[in-house]
This record gives structure tokens, sequence and C-alpha cells, in this order.
């Protein structure tokens, strides 16, 4: 099962990778191989589009990073760079986004899928900024989540419309509905996966049922450490604590049924980080 979580993980890493390199021929001058559709937007000639495919190729490139747990465990000052780089780039390029969405050429439909979704990606990145400025990292983890299953809205944009053609569907027709396909599911999956506790672990370590196989829950697993950890992991300058200290504070947190148990815990902690390595 490591194995199957370790290519999910790099097909997300890899086709964001690749969405976004595609994206940046949008910056040259002329738009090389550029959709004529996009290029047509009555924004474009004012700089909404480069803005949008630079910045939003930015947060598909780093989005990923968010989601290892391990660049959070040693490197939490890069961490925190990375995040707040994630979060520029998705308040820019929804801003931009949103500008392009009125322009569209697919008419009010397709200004309203649009619209929608950049409206959703500039509300969700900043949910995700206040609450990790408020030091509520358990809440932020949530609302980044929702975040980057709309900055994948990218990714499966370029997965319809090549499906669309091949199904020889009217491109306008299938344009307008893709404005809503390329985001919805996307965003009801992140739902889904939240409201089945897929950032809590059994004591086995093992991910919910819901997750297993699922390429978000992938991203996610493992991505809500305890509140305690969480402080101590967004600290640069603290490294996490171990011990039967550690093991006092999550039981006074719940998340430990008896301090007794301290050494079976400390077992499962070992299992759980032998795990996490073997998925990066």
């Amino acid at each position: 099962m490591a194995v199957v979580r370790t290519g999910l993980f790099w097909l997300i890493a890899i086709l964001s990778l690749g969405v976004a390199l595609a994206s940046l021929r949008y910056l040259a001058p002329g738009a090389p191989g550029g959709s004529p559709s996009i290029l047509a937007n009555s924004f474009t000639r004012l700089g909404a589009l480069t803005a949008h495919a630079g910045f939003a190729s930015m947060a598909l490139l780093i989005g990923p990073l968010q989601f290892v747990r391990g660049l959070r465990r040693r490197w939490p000052r890069a961490h925190r760079w990375i995040g707040t780089s994630y979060v520029l780039a998705c308040l820019c390029g929804g801003s931009a986004g949103l500008l392009l969405a009125f322009g569209t050429t697919s008419g009010p439909i397709g200004t309203a899928g649009f619209g929608a979704l950049a409206v959703l990606w500039l509300f969700c990145t900043g949910q995700a900024w206040r609450l990790a400025r408020a030091g509520d990292f358990a809440r932020h983890e949530r609302w980044m989540i929702r975040s980057f299953a709309l900055t994948l809205a990218a990714v499966t944009l370029r997965i319809y419309l090549p499906l669309a053609g091949a199904l020889r569907l009217d491109f306008n027709e299938a344009y307008r509905a893709i404005a809503f396909l390329c985001w919805v599911p996307n965003l009801a999956i992140s739902e889904i996966l939240l409201a089945t506790g897929f950032n809590t672990r059994s004591r086995d370590g093992a991910t919910p049922m819901a997750l297993e196989g699922s390429a978000l829950g992938l991203l996610t697993r493992g991505i809500a450490p305890s509140p305690a950890e969480s402080e101590q992991i967004h600290d640069g300058r603290r490294e996490p604590r171990v011990g039967r200290g550690r093991e006092r504070q999550e039981a006074r947190l719940g998340r430990v049924p008896d301090v007794q148990a301290g050494h079976e815990y400390r077992q499962l902690r070992r299992a759980d980080a032998a795990a996490a390595r073997e998925v990066l």
C-alpha cells in the first residue's frame, strides 16, 4: 500500500508540474500554442492572462510541497516560506482569474463558473492564511486542503477538455459545463474527506477507510499533527518534543486514552514515523 500511496502522490505532483510548465507559454510574447478562445478574452490585453498563468503555475508547482510531512518537521521555516509564497500566488492568480471570468468568450454561464472558482479560491486561501497567522493550525490545514483542491482545477480542466474533444462534444457547450466541472467535484471530494475525519488516524496509524486509494487523501494523509505539535512545527525556533512530557500533553488533549499507555504509544509513534519515511 505504501508503494500505491507514493505512486499517487507523484502522479498528482507530476500532473501539477506538467500543467504549470505548459501554462507558462502564456508568459511568452504572443503566447505560442495558446488556446484561441483564451487569447480572445477581452482582459488579456490588460495583462490579466499573463498574471493568472504565472501565479497559478507557481501555486501548482509549490502546492504539493505543503503536504510533505517531512518538510514541515525538518525544515519548518522552509514550510512557512513556501506556504507564504503559495498564498501570495493564489491571491494574485485568483484576482487575475476573477477578472478573466468577466471577459470569457463562453458567455454568462462560463463567467459564473470561473468567477465562482476565483472567489472561492481567494476565500479559502485567505482563510488558511488568516488562521495560520492566528496560530490555529488545525483549522488552517483544513482550509489549505480546500485551497489546493481548487488549485487543482487547472489540472482537471485540462483533463476534461481533451475528453470533450474525444467525445466529439460541441466545444462551447462543453466549455460552459467544464467551467463548473473543473472545480466542483474537487471541492466536493475535499469536503467529504474532511467530514469523514481524514486527518485523524486509528491507533495503529492507519488512514481512515474513506481515504485509501484517494489521491487527495494521499496528499493530506498525516497532515494534521496535534495542536501542541503544530505549534512547535510552525515555530522555526523549536523542534517537536518527544518523551513522556509529550504523552502527558497529548493525553490532556484527548489523543491518547491513558497516560499509562505511554510505552505502547511511543511504539505507535515510531511505527508511524517509519511509515511516513516509506511514503516520502
